[in-house]
């Protein structure tokens, strides 16, 4: 390096512009600029693969090359922070809707391409045989098992004949997402859309309710309740309950009942079903199934060890009159 550049390097690093743009170490513009797509799932999305149904999974989702969250005006919604809604910071050409299948069995992935689209914001269709098709290593959708990932991600093709695919290879020769970490969690950037091999779950039903037995934290008994409600399905295997103390938080606290829209949910996984760890005060939480009689199923919600009550015992009898599943 010449003493003039070295100079120059200096002087811009102290914010001192005494040398000429001839000067001038770099320019911007020598860097290549890229592209980010931005994925939207739709309302016909089906959001997971139901296991052993994989060939009828359908994936929708919009594409765009913008990020249009603006900050609301109550401050409750972050926005992107970006003036220009624009992530198409060099002109595209084509966006390749790349797919990525994880074998949880092996731990190996595999690649392929769904498809393509020259224009955006687009919204591209494809079915569960399209993924199997896009996929060498894929005979039939028996190949996905329970635990299995699909993931999808944009593979940008510019006009200046740069290439940016959606998957590279590790250094253990394995594909992985292309794009940088600090991608993931910008407020309204979605740059992986992922679909987990799950059970289909069926537990959305009416039910007539009786506690059977509940014990507070000091060993107190509130009054035991019955009545009707129906299990609120939030997404697939999920679900909520009205309550889930059940008068025990009350009876020993005066305060704090567990209900509907907390930090508790009901998971049905393959007919294993569980409720979340802890609640919103770090109170400990597990579920037992009891029994399964045709239609009527007895659980026991317990504290566990380091729990803010002892136990509550519910029997649920199905208003449809058909029978619960196998749960365990």
């Amino acid at each position: 390096m010449n003493i003039l550049k070295y100079i120059c390097f200096i002087g811009a690093a102290l914010l001192v512009s005494s040398c000429t743009d001839d000067d001038k170490l770099f320019h911007l513009d020598d860097f290549e600029t890229g592209a980010i797509p931005n994925f939207t799932q739709t309302a016909n999305d089906d959001g997971f693969i139901g296991l052993g149904q994989a060939a009828d999974f359908n994936m929708e989702v919009m594409v765009d090359f913008a990020n249009n969250l603006e900050q609301s005006a109550d401050g409750k919604t972050q926005g992107s922070g970006r003036v220009s809604p624009n992530l198409e910071f060099s002109d595209v050409q084509t966006l390749d809707i790349e797919v990525m299948w994880t074998d949880v069995s092996t731990g190996n992935s595999y690649t392929g391409v769904l498809g393509s689209t020259e224009s955006w914001p687009a919204t591209v269709a494809y079915t569960g045989m399209d993924i199997v098709n896009a996929i060498p290593e894929m005979n039939s959708p028996d190949d996905l098992e329970l635990g299995d990932l699909i993931s999808i991600a944009g593979g940008v093709n510019f006009v200046d004949g740069r290439v940016a695919p959606a998957f590279v290879p590790n250094p253990q020769g394995q594909p992985t997402l292309g794009y940088s970490p600090s991608f993931f969690g910008q407020p309204g950037l979605t740059i992986l859309v992922q679909y987990s091999v799950n059970c289909v779950s069926d537990l959305a039903v009416e039910v007539d309710y009786e506690i059977l037995e509940a014990v507070d934290a000091f060993g107190g008994s509130p009054a035991l309740q019955s009545g009707t409600f129906t299990w609120d399905a939030n997404s697939n295997g999920n679900y909520n309950w009205p309550s889930y103390s059940w008068g025990t938080y009350m009876n020993a606290y005066g305060c704090c009942e567990q209900v509907s829209g907390g930090a508790l949910t009901i998971t049905d996984l393959c007919n294993d079903l569980s409720i979340t760890a802890a609640d919103g005060y770090g109170c400990a939480w597990a579920l037992i199934v009891d029994s399964v009689e045709g239609p009527v199923l007895t659980v026991t919600l317990s504290g566990a060890s380091g729990g803010c009550f002892d136990h509550v015992t519910i029997q649920m009898t199905r208003t449809d009159g058909m029978d619960w599943p196998e749960l365990f």
